[in-house]
């Protein structure tokens, strides 16, 4: 769920980039040319972040939902004189999944 403050801070920062480029587009046209495609591209990299964020965030949400389910196969295995074969490859993948959400180093 996002923050309604931040919500309403973005809505109020939109709507003065958009009163600033009608005056400018009034005022200096040459100007409005060069601000209105940076301005378009920063509300392309705004949804962007926001939608890495999900990405990210469902990432998380199944690297955790792996997780859950190796502790489990772990303290059955530290019950077992020899734990199963397939457990490295369980936590490969799993620290595989945490270093892609971690990013490069």
């Amino acid at each position: 769920m996002s923050d309604p403050v931040n919500a309403s801070r973005q809505l109020l920062d939109d709507l003065q980039l958009q009163a600033w480029l009608a005056r400018a587009e009034q005022r200096n046209p040459s100007l409005h040319q060069r601000v209105a495609p940076l301005a378009q591209t920063r509300d392309d990299l705004r949804l962007q972040v926001h939608l890495g964020k999900m990405e990210a965030t469902d990432a998380w949400h199944a690297a955790e939902t792996r997780w859950g389910k190796l502790k489990q196969r772990l303290d059955r295995a530290l019950e077992d004189i020899h734990p199963p074969e397939d457990l490295n490859d369980a936590i490969d993948e799993i620290r595989t999944a945490y270093k892609h959400l971690r990013g490069p180093a």
